[in-house]
C-alpha cells in the first residue's frame, strides 16, 4: 500500500509545486484513498467520515506526509553530499 503514495511523488525533486497543484494532488490522492475503502463523497458528509479515515483504514499515510519525507531524504542526501 506505501508503494502507491511514494510512486505518485517520484521524481518530486524536480517538480515545481505550486500551492494550486499540491491541492490538486492532495485531492487525487484522497479521492484515491476514498475509492479503495468503496466510501463516495456523499458517504463522507453523510457519515462525518475524516478525510484520515480511509488512510488509517487502509494502512498509508496522507500526501502531506511523503512529501515532507521526501523533502527531508532529500536535504539528508544534499548534506551527506557536501561532505
Amino acid at each position: 500500500m506505501k508503494k502507491i503514495g511514494m510512486e505518485s511523488l517520484y521524481g518530486c525533486e524536480a517538480w515545481s509545486l505550486r500551492h494550486y497543484l499540491f491541492k490538486r494532488l492532495r485531492s487525487f490522492h484522497n479521492r484515491c484513498a476514498r475509492s479503495m475503502c468503496s466510501v463516495n463523497l456523499i458517504h463522507t458528509f453523510r457519515h462525518h467520515i475524516t478525510p484520515a479515515s480511509p488512510f488509517r483504514r487502509l494502512g498509508i499515510l496522507d500526501i502531506d506526509s511523503y512529501f515532507h519525507n521526501q523533502i527531508r531524504l532529500f536535504f539528508v542526501f544534499q548534506a551527506a553530499s557536501a561532505i
